[in-house]
C-alpha cells in the first residue's frame, strides 16, 4: 500500500502526499538573527542561526519549460555543466521526471495547483527536482531543465584576491542541514568528493620536508586539476599528508615547500606505495545545533575566524569522513567548512569545493553533491604574451617569446632575413586564462632583411614545362580565401640565361588575378627560345595595394624542346573542371 503523508507549505518542515526522498534533508544558509529569519548572503553565513535561504549548490534553467510549472530547487546529483533532464506531463494533474542521460522516468506524481512536490529520477531517487504548481490550468507538454555548476556560492566561497594567493588564508562558512520529513534520517554521513582518478606515486615520493614532486604511472593525474591539492595515503589508506601543488604533467605533481602539511596535516617523506588522490582544498566538522529544534550553532567574528570545539575531517569516503549519525524531523546541525590557501598559490581559473552527503530514510540512501566554483587571482600573471612561429603557425601551448604589460609594445625580438613569421597576442589574466585569438598577424622578411606585413600566401605551381613553338608554359593556382588580404597580382620571375630568378632585383611580368569561388587560376606562355634553352620562375602574388608579394622562393626549372617546339610537361591542371595537358 502506497504511503502517504501531510504537505503543508511555509518555513516549517514540508510533508507531502508524495515521498520528499532524496530533498528530506534541506540545506540553509547560517547567519541569521532567528529561525528561519531572513539572511540572503553566503559570504555571511558565519553561524548563528538557520535563514530562510536555501545554500544552492546547482544552477537551473528551464530552456523549455511546462505553463503552470516552476522549479524551486534541484539535486545537485542531476548532472555536470550542460546536462539537460525532462519533466513530462503524464495528464491534466500529474507529471513525472527522467534526469539527464536517464532512459527511465520516475513514478507520475499529482500537484494540485498552488502546491509544491518532489520530483525524481526512475533509476537513481537521488536525482530530483522540487517544483511548484502556479496555475490551475490543466498541465501539458513537457520540460527541459538544464544544470550547471555555481560559481561562489556558500561551499565554494569567495574568489581568492591577489592578498589572499599571495600571503596564503584561510575562510570558513556554517551550512545549515535541517530534517524535514515525517521520517527520520539516519546513518547521515559527510565526506570530501575527489576531483580525478586515484593512482599511486610509484614513480617517485616526496622527502621529510621542502619542496618536491609526487611521480605516478604514465598518464596517471591527467584527470586532475592544473593546479590543486593531493591527499597522500600509505598504502593501507591511513593519510600521511596533504599537499597543494603548483602544476602538473601527466605523470608528476610539482610541490612547493609551502604546498607542504596542508589542513592539519605535517609533511612527511613518501614512499613509492603510497595512494594519491585529487581532493578540494577544505576540511568539515560538524556541530549539532543547541537545542536541536529551532536552535543555533557558535557564531565567528569573520569569515578568517576559526570555530572552535570542532573535530575536523579530511577524509574522501562515507566510512572515513564525517559521521552525523540520525537527523529527526525539525532537528538542526551544521556542516562547518574550512579553505585554505597556502602562501604563494597560483592563480586558476576553477578550483571546486566538492563534499558528498548521504543518508537513508527507510532503508533508501540518497547521496547529494554539495560543490561550488571559486578563482584564484595573482595580479603578477595579468600581461599580454606574444607568439612567434617561424615559417609555421604559432605553437600557443609553448611558452611566449615575449611577455608585456601593455599596448602598444615595441618588441625585442629579431627575426631572420628569408621567412615567413605567424605572429598571436594574447592577453593572460590574474586567473592564469589566456585568450586564444584566431587571428595571425603574418609578417614576411624578404632576403634583403625589409618586413611585408600580412603578404599574401604562396601560390601553387600545377606545371612548368616546355610550351609550343619554344616558348615556356606555367599555370599555377592561388588560394586567396586562405589570406585576410589577398592577392589580386601575379608576379612572374622568369630567366632564360641559366641565372637564378631573384624577386629583390629583377622585375617580374605582372599578371592580373581573377578570383573566383576564392582562387585565381594562371595560364601563362613565356616568348619563344631556341631549342635546348633552360627556363626558370619563381611566381608569386601580390597585393597591389600595398605592394606586398607572397616570400616564396622555390625555383622551377625546365628546358624547351630541343627543335624548337614541344608539348608541355605532363600534369593536372584544376579548374573549375580539371583538365589534362
Amino acid at each position: 500500500m502506497p504511503r502517504r503523508f501531510i504537505y503543508q507549505q511555509s518555513s516549517d518542515p514540508i510533508y507531502a502526499d508524495n515521498e520528499l526522498g532524496g530533498d528530506s534533508l534541506r540545506l540553509y544558509l547560517s547567519g541569521a538573527a532567528s529561525d528561519g529569519a531572513s539572511q540572503a548572503d553566503p559570504d555571511a553565513a558565519l553561524g548563528n542561526y538557520r535563514s530562510s535561504s536555501e545554500a544552492d549548490r546547482v544552477g537551473v534553467i528551464q530552456t523549455k519549460a511546462i505553463s503552470g510549472i516552476s522549479v524551486e530547487q534541484s539535486s545537485r546529483r542531476n548532472g555536470s555543466e550542460g546536462a539537460t533532464g525532462q519533466i513530462a506531463v503524464v495528464d491534466a494533474n500529474r507529471v513525472r521526471y527522467a534526469a539527464p542521460g536517464s532512459t527511465t522516468s520516475g513514478d507520475p506524481v499529482s500537484i494540485p495547483s498552488g502546491e509544491t512536490r518532489v520530483v525524481a529520477d526512475g533509476d537513481d531517487p537521488s536525482k530530483w527536482l522540487r517544483i511548484t504548481r502556479t496555475s490551475s490550468a490543466s498541465l501539458s507538454g513537457s520540460a527541459l531543465i538544464e544544470f550547471s555548476q555555481q560559481f561562489n556560492n556558500l561551499f565554494a566561497m569567495g574568489d581568492a584576491a591577489n592578498a589572499e594567493t599571495t600571503s596564503g588564508g584561510d575562510r570558513y562558512r556554517a551550512v545549515i542541514v535541517r530534517g524535514v520529513a515525517m521520517q527520520t534520517a539516519t546513518s547521515t554521513k559527510v565526506w570530501l568528493g575527489t576531483l580525478g582518478d586515484s593512482s599511486t606515486s610509484s614513480g617517485g615520493a616526496l622527502g621529510g620536508s621542502g619542496a618536491g614532486s609526487v611521480t605516478g604511472p604514465a598518464y596517471a593525474f591527467e584527470s586532475w586539476p592544473q593546479k590543486g591539492w593531493c591527499r597522500i595515503e600509505n598504502s593501507g589508506g591511513t593519510l600521511r599528508e596533504i599537499i597543494y601543488y603548483s602544476s602538473r604533467t601527466a605523470n608528476v605533481l610539482t610541490v612547493p615547500a609551502d604546498g607542504r602539511g596542508r589542513l592539519g596535516t605535517s609533511a612527511a617523506a613518501g614512499a613509492t606505495s603510497d595512494l594519491v588522490h585529487s581532493v578540494p582544498g577544505i576540511r568539515v566538522a560538524w556541530e549539532a545545533a543547541d537545542p536541536i529544534v529551532g536552535g543555533s550553532v557558535q557564531t565567528i567574528a569573520d569569515e578568517e575566524t576559526a570555530p572552535t570545539g570542532l573535530t575536523w575531517s579530511t577524509g574522501i569516503s562515507s566510512s572515513t569522513g564525517l559521521d552525523v549519525g540520525t537527523i529527526q524531523t525539525h532537528e538542526l546541525g551544521a556542516i562547518w567548512i574550512h579553505r585554505e590557501l597556502p602562501v604563494g598559490t597560483g592563480g586558476f581559473p576553477k578550483h571546486i569545493n566538492d563534499l558528498q552527503m548521504s543518508f537513508a530514510i527507510e532503508g533508501i540512501t540518497y547521496t547529494e553533491t554539495l560543490d561550488g566554483i571559486f578563482r584564484a587571482a595573482v595580479d603578477a600573471l595579468a600581461r599580454y604574451e606574444l607568439h612567434v612561429g617561424e615559417d609555421a603557425a604559432t605553437d600557443l601551448t609553448a611558452d611566449p617569446d615575449e611577455t608585456f604589460s601593455s599596448l602598444p609594445h615595441t618588441t625585442t625580438l629579431e627575426l631572420d632575413p628569408g621567412h615567413v613569421y605567424y605572429v598571436v597576442t594574447n592577453r593572460r589574466n590574474a586567473y592564469d586564462m589566456a585568450s586564444q585569438v584566431g587571428q595571425t598577424e603574418t609578417i614576411t622578411i624578404d632576403s634583403g632583411g625589409d618586413s611585408q606585413t600580412n603578404a599574401p600566401s604562396a601560390p601553387t605551381v600545377q606545371s612548368f614545362g616546355p610550351g609550343l613553338s619554344g616558348a615556356f608554359s606555367l599555370q599555377a593556382i592561388y588560394y586567396g580565401a586562405a589570406d585576410t588580404s589577398p592577392a589580386d597580382t601575379w608576379l612572374i620571375y622568369f630567366t632564360s640565361d641559366g641565372s637564378d630568378p631573384d624577386p629583390g632585383n629583377d622585375t617580374p611580368t605582372e599578371v592580373a588575378m581573377n578570383l573566383a569561388d576564392g582562387a585565381a587560376y594562371l595560364d601563362w606562355s613565356s616568348s619563344t627560345f631556341a631549342g635546348g634553352t633552360t627556363g626558370k620562375v619563381i611566381v608569386r602574388a601580390q597585393r597591389s595595394s600595398d605592394s606586398v608579394e607572397s616570400a616564396n622562393t622555390t625555383i622551377y626549372t625546365s628546358t624547351n624542346d630541343a627543335i624548337g617546339f614541344g608539348a608541355q610537361s605532363g600534369g593536372i591542371f584544376y579548374r573549375r573542371v580539371a583538365e589534362q595537358t
